[in-house]
């Protein structure tokens, strides 16, 4: 076979490559981009974090450390306020009821005493606008999420209330019912004191089953009985007791 013939052979398959190179290197950028679409997802808040960094190391370290670190360092910090413990915009977000009081110490003048040396308003100002910048973008971050929703139960005092609301009578069904907790607030109502454990499930069928024994079938709707009527004895004397209230 002559070289000429030799050429024409291989040309087709030259041909037939140059596509397929093209689509893997079209595959490799959607990979790529794949990849990339999936780290704005998994981190959407990267530009975030590292703009609240860079507002700490900026704005509050230098501040921190020319004005307020004189008073506010390690064990005999003044007013048990240890400011060498925040080395980064994270520490602030941990503790911002703390930095909350102190943008407003700041803002008032308290902060640094006025023996100390003073910072100009400007120095003072871009300082509270980093902080409140660093706790705003945190709860951005935050919106919408309540945190931890435990599930939730009537008390024992709101379930007496309410079955007499839609009763009309005071039969107190968690009579027999163990005393609610008290939470850590003193309130016996709070989510996290209120569970729920199967003798009390048992407990609560009974309370209703009890709640049921006073219903009273009419010709006008039903109704509640003070007392329980599961007896023949039982509905004869709310029968009698209709009668006297008729006449009365």
């Amino acid at each position: 076979m002559s070289p000429p013939d030799r050429i024409r052979e291989t040309l087709p398959a030259h041909r037939d490559s140059e596509p397929r190179s093209r689509q893997m290197r079209m595959r490799s950028r959607l990979f790529q981009l794949s990849l990339l679409a999936c780290w704005l997802a998994c981190f959407p808040n990267f530009g975030l974090a590292a703009e609240t960094a860079d507002a700490y190391a900026e704005q509050v370290e230098p501040y921190v450390r020319k004005y307020c670190l004189e008073c506010h360092h390690d064990e005999d910090a003044k007013g048990d306020l240890d400011l060498t413990r925040y080395a980064r915009a994270n520490d602030v977000i941990g503790s911002f009821r703390t930095w909350n009081h102190i943008v407003e110490f700041i803002r008032n003048g308290e902060m640094p005493p006025k023996d100390s040396p003073q910072p100009t308003i400007d120095e003072s100002n871009a300082v509270v606008a980093a902080v409140r910048g660093i706790l705003v973008t945190e709860a951005k971050k935050q919106a919408g999420d309540p945190g931890f929703v435990p599930p939730r139960r009537l008390s024992n005092t709101e379930y007496d209330l309410s079955v007499r609301e839609l009763t009309g009578i005071d039969i107190r069904p968690t009579r027999d019912f163990p005393p609610d907790p008290a939470g850590g607030e003193g309130f016996d109502n709070t989510g996290e004191a209120l569970g729920m454990s199967p003798n009390l499930l048992k407990k609560y069928l009974s309370a209703a089953q009890f709640v049921a024994d006073h219903l009273v079938l009419r010709t006008s709707g039903i109704a509640f009985a003070p007392f329980p009527v599961t007896s023949y004895n039982e509905r004869k004397k709310l029968t009698e007791q209709a009668i006297i209230d008729f006449y009365e």
